[in-house]
């Protein structure tokens, strides 16, 4: 037989309650205290005075993360993220297969183009790719696409390269981004939805967007993925947004150079090497030459 919910929850049972001081309270409860257990005193003030470095210590740790993060979104030029992105949305519009395999793979190596650019090792000069510097990145792809461009006998930089696709899926099988869904043959499930919401907070925008923001709409449209991701009229507004993005209609200038990842991990000397103007010219530039190159690699036929 059920009981009335009383205050204290169902078939009126009472929770036991901390008891409440006032700050006086509490003060003459220590003293009471320590008057009983004089010889608890000292271990007691060490267990309050360890626990305060330990919640100093988190503070700090908070303190550290939240500068990191602000940071982090400062660094429109970061674009590390980019390729794996596109391949995270070619799934989700694909349902977790790969359906526009052989039209992810130019993605990819238009993401990869764009990176080059943002950090200072490209340009694009008479409609040209040109080599600026041919210092290595650090990062394996992007070192691989450098060394075709600075190559004049091998394949145009936008053929895609052999194995370019299970790379970066490796990257996100090893860290738990997508799995293989159970009992489904070779379709993959997402487990971190980052790049759709990503995408969402840019079609959902109004005003300004920085150059990752632009790069990240281009591609997507030159792609297909608008007409995948936002179907029919009620999406329209997001499509159009996209394409109004990807034009270069609403693009600002990005972070500073000392907040990007890329350009941190280029090392490009700034006494030196290209100046933070003419780099954010040439990941525009690139940025236009991978989605114009990618949208007709794959309408050619």
């Amino acid at each position: 037989m059920g009981g009335t919910a009383g205050p204290g929850g169902p078939g009126g049972r009472h929770r036991r309650s901390r008891p409440s001081f006032s700050r006086d309270g509490w003060a003459k409860a220590w003293q009471s205290f320590a008057k009983q257990n004089p010889a608890a005193v000292p271990k007691v003030l060490a267990t309050l005075a360890a626990r305060e470095a330990e919640l100093a210590g988190a503070r700090e740790a908070d303190a550290a993360r939240l500068s990191r993060q602000a940071r982090e979104a400062r660094a429109a030029g970061s674009l590390a993220w980019l390729g794996e992105d596109l391949l995270l949305l070619a799934l989700d519009a694909g349902r977790g297969s790969f359906g526009r395999i052989y039209g992810i793979s130019y993605g990819l190596m238009g993401a990869e183009l764009v990176r080059l650019a943002a950090c200072g090792r490209i340009d694009i000069v008479d409609d040209q790719v040109v080599v600026r510097s041919p210092a290595p990145t650090g990062d394996a792809d992007l070192d691989a696409a450098l060394a075709r461009i600075g190559e004049p006998t091998t394949s145009p930089w936008w053929v895609p390269r052999p194995g370019i696709i299970s790379g970066y899926r490796g990257r996100l099988v090893a860290t738990g981004v997508i799995c293989i869904q159970r009992g489904s043959g070779k379709r993959w499930r997402i487990t971190q939805a980052e790049a759709r919401q990503r995408l969402d907070l840019i079609a959902c925008s109004v005003g300004p967007v920085d150059l990752s923001q632009t790069a990240y709409a281009a591609l997507v449209c030159a792609l297909g993925l608008d007409r995948l991701l936002y179907p029919g009229g009620g999406r329209r507004a997001e499509r159009d947004r996209l394409r109004e993005i990807a034009a270069g209609h609403w693009t600002t200038s990005p972070a500073r150079a000392s907040d990007s990842a890329d350009a941190t991990a280029a090392s490009v000397d700034a006494s030196n090497g290209p100046d933070r103007a003419a780099i954010d010219a040439a990941t525009l530039a690139a940025i236009h030459a991978a989605a114009c190159t990618v949208f007709a690699a794959l309408n050619q036929y």
